[in-house]
């Protein structure tokens, strides 16, 4: 007597294919908005120089606390925007953008274009992501419309901002309680401190709230992470906390 053999039952895919389709215009239509964004745009006036210099003068081991070396590359790349006269922010940061510094400026602010338009739409998935499926329907073509159309979006598109990538590091985080990985959250919550004037006052608030929860597990994975963030820099420059206060200080004393 022959035994019956079952079949093995087929593999679902993460998606439909009209969504795969739908991923894969997404995408095109964010490379051809980059390309377009990057072939119009002179680098070195754009707050993306800011980051593109960091990363390219500690490729080179200079500082880019030092006023000789950050207006030397302003002077390297004709950049006449000269809103600091050294990098404002802290020095983890910078070491996060060396590998976009290895690529030649142009071409490494189209490829920050691209990445950050993928951010903001990622975040838009995650956002829908707690809704019923003829919700999600029902909110997408609105949310893409206002996305496309909100103003600020189409600012830190031109500009090569950070907040694209910030708000997607928020909706990771949210994302992640939402599903009780309170530790993850807390990680992806802490890292928009590398942008002090959103992310610390956001992770303030945040661990008091943890705290008045007695929620102690993600306020130990926000302080390792600061922690870690520190040593990143440490093992660049072990006088980067001194000398980014300093700054900082005499920006708001020049601000009040």
């Amino acid at each position: 007597m022959e035994s019956s053999q079952t079949a093995p039952p087929k593999k679902q895919l993460p998606f439909t294919r009209r969504q795969g389709v739908l991923l894969i215009l997404v995408l095109l239509a964010l490379a051809a908005l980059a390309v377009w964004i990057g072939a119009h745009t002179d680098v070195p006036g754009r707050d993306y120089f800011t980051f593109f210099l960091s990363g390219k003068l500690l490729q080179l081991h200079l500082s880019p606390y030092a006023e000789t070396a950050w207006l030397g590359g302003h002077d390297f790349y004709h950049g006449l925007y000269r809103p600091n006269p050294v990098f404002p922010y802290p020095l983890p940061l910078a070491v996060f953008f060396i590998p976009f510094a290895w690529l030649p400026i142009q071409t490494s602010f189209i490829v920050w274009i691209f990445l950050t338009g993928l951010a903001i739409f990622a975040s838009a998935g995650l956002i829908l992501q707690p809704l019923q499926r003829a919700e999600r329907r029902r909110y997408l073509f609105p949310l893409l419309c206002g996305l496309i159309l909100f103003r600020p979006v189409i600012v830190i598109m031109q500009g090569g901002q950070l907040d694209g990538v910030l708000l997607l590091l928020y909706s990771l985080a949210a994302f992640a309680w939402q599903r009780e990985r309170w530790s993850l959250g807390a990680v992806l919550i802490t890292l928009p401190i590398l942008k002090p004037n959103i992310g610390v006052p956001v992770a303030a608030l945040i661990a008091l709230w943890l705290l008045l929860r007695r929620a102690y597990r993600p306020l130990i994975a926000m302080s390792l992470t600061a922690l870690l963030l520190a040593a990143l820099g440490w093992l660049v420059d072990p006088q980067w906390i001194a000398e980014f206060v300093q700054i900082s200080t005499t920006k708001l004393a020049g601000i009040f």
